[in-house]
């Protein structure tokens, strides 16, 4: 019996033998150093903090301990002359880096303090003005250590990490446009100190990466070279990838190309509103543009709001008049409808047959895109003796908001539909039957025609109107506008010409499909309503995208 107890015991020790250390105890006591963070950093007795205090430290001293469990460190320490071992918890000091790495940084206080402690309520041994570059070594997660002058005798000091802003270690060269009037470069980096020298607005700069908010740039004050900054507020960076070659359509009437990267500067040249322009991608809102002026090729700059790019299809004009022609659109060029040739639909499918028109390049016009008009404005320029449509402004600018709409195209096609206001299906049919059901009679109204097939206009129009719940005007001009959007506007149709054609349509499938109608005029014919109305506006937004297809070769 005592053997098998003697056994049991010598089992049990083996087992806690093979047992890992207790985490609350280091399996090695490393030495170290840290900052007392504590106005009055406590070293303990035991390790509680309700324990007897052995000694205290003002904040930012360098106090040396060695680890002793997770949560506390040992340190030696004199009381009443005597070594005394006491316990430091590790929440009251921020430990020092082993491996130290001398690096630069800008002084972003006005001015930068380097302190006789790492406490900033500790004295200052010297200030630098803001925008001064240091060198200094990483010491801590929160500090810097700084060697300086003092009185001609050599100090470390110490620097708060967030009073300095970090230089890049390896730079690189960049380009980019003056955004201010003027755009300065400093003596320090720091927009309060001196100005080396100005730049007009739009000017283009060559400067090097210096820090998150920094360039620099080499400049000559009189004839001597200086190193100054240029903070990345006041630069458009330039893209340093390859410029790509682009067409686009003039938006603007005239559209400007200007000397310089700015509005504010002269302009070298105008083009007429829709003329496709070519230029290269330069920044976020510039494009540059080669011009000649007197024979002497010249870059000028053109502002992205001033021009809209091209949609771009796999397919020539060819290729797609084939398609168009196998479903048999229709033409009523000869006074009653027919079915269009291919030289009829051709002319039609080609973009450039109109954009030399300012008229018709109107259905190049993004319906995606608001106008961001008044309301005001668009009942008294716009819908003043319109019937029904009267005073209706705010509906239709709400529909564009809530659909994604353009406004002034909503107006054009309710115009169209409603006879300019007077047609009964818009002032309000009452309905008490639908699908051959009774229902509760209500007046509804119907805007653009929606449901209203040819053989039943009035009956299907307003009885699809009592299923959508347009019982007023405004819902009428809203869910119709719902039901513009969803059905092409937003489903990627967005302009009258890609409505009437479909091009992505045919590049996808390789046949017309999902066309909004069978004239080939369609487009076209509604142009020069939408042109009138925007002439008639004080102010608005207008944006084209102009469908462009491979050239024949």
């Amino acid at each position: 019996m005592l053997q098998k107890i003697r056994n049991y015991f010598f089992t049990l020790l083996f087992a806690l033998a093979l047992l890992p250390l207790s985490t609350s105890i280091a399996s090695a006591a490393t030495t170290l150093q840290g900052i007392a963070l504590d106005s009055s950093t406590k070293v303990y007795e035991q390790t509680n903090t309700s324990s007897t205090v052995l000694k205290s430290y003002s904040q930012g001293t360098i106090l040396s301990y060695k680890e002793y469990t997770d949560d506390w460190y040992k340190a030696s320490v004199y009381v009443n002359g005597k070594a005394v071992t006491g316990y430091i918890h590790q929440d009251d000091v921020e430990t020092v880096t082993t491996s130290p790495e001398s690096v630069s940084g800008i002084g972003v206080e006005s001015p930068t303090k380097v302190y006789s402690k790492a406490s900033e309520s500790s004295t200052a041994l010297k200030s630098y003005a803001q925008g001064t570059v240091l060198k200094v070594k990483t010491f801590t997660s929160n500090w810097y250590t700084a060697t300086v002058y003092v009185k001609g005798v050599k100090k470390t000091g110490y620097i708060h990490v967030d009073d300095l802003e970090d230089i890049f270690t390896s730079t690189e060269s960049v380009s980019g446009i003056g955004l201010k009037n003027p755009t300065n470069v400093y003596e320090k980096a720091s927009a309060s100190s001196s100005k080396l020298k100005s730049y007009a607005q739009g000017t283009i700069l060559k400067m090097q990466t210096f820090s998150p908010n920094w360039y620099t740039a080499t400049i000559y004050v009189k004839g001597v070279k200086k190193t100054g900054y240029i903070h990345v507020n006041d630069i458009e960076k330039a893209w340093t990838s390859k410029q790509q070659l682009l067409e686009g359509a003039a938006l603007k009437a005239p559209t400007k190309v200007y000397s310089k990267a700015s509005t504010n500067s002269s302009v070298l040249r105008s083009y007429t509103q829709s003329k496709v322009l070519k230029y290269r991608t330069f920044s976020e809102n510039w494009y540059t543009a080669n011009i000649y002026i007197s024979g002497t090729a010249t870059t000028g700059y053109i502002h992205k709001d001033d021009v809209k790019g091209l949609s771009y299809y796999n397919l020539t004009v060819d290729e797609a008049t084939a398609m168009q022609v196998k479903v048999k659109p229709m033409t009523d060029e000869s006074g009653s409808w027919k079915t269009a040739n291919a030289t009829q639909v051709k002319y039609y499918v080609d973009p450039t047959n109109f954009l030399a028109n300012d008229t018709s390049s109107y259905q190049f016009l993004v319906l995606s895109d608001l106008a961001d008009t008044k309301a005001t404005e668009l009942n008294n320029a716009l819908l003043s003796g319109k019937g029904i449509l009267a005073n209706q402004g705010e509906a239709f600018i709400e529909a564009a908001k809530t659909h994604g709409v353009n406004e002034i195209y909503l107006i054009s096609h309710a115009l169209l539909e409603t006879g300019n206001g007077y047609s009964a299906l818009s002032n309000g049919i009452k309905v008490s039957e639908v699908d051959g059901k009774a229902v509760t009679p209500k007046v509804v109204y119907n805007m653009f025609g929606i449901g209203a097939k040819d053989a039943c206009a009035l009956q299907c129009g307003s009885e699809y109107a009592y299923k959508a719940g347009w019982t007023t005007p405004e819902k009428a001009i809203i869910g119709g506008a719902q039901f513009i959007g969803n059905g092409y506007v937003n489903a990627g149709q967005d302009t009258l010409y890609k409505m009437r054609w479909n091009p992505a349509g045919m590049e996808k499938y390789g046949y017309a499909t999902h066309q909004y109608a069978t004239d080939i005029g369609w487009a076209v014919k509604q142009t020069d309503r939408i042109a009138k109305m925007y002439d008639a506006l004080s102010t608005y937004n207008l944006q084209l995208d102009v469908t462009t297809y491979l050239p024949t070769y």
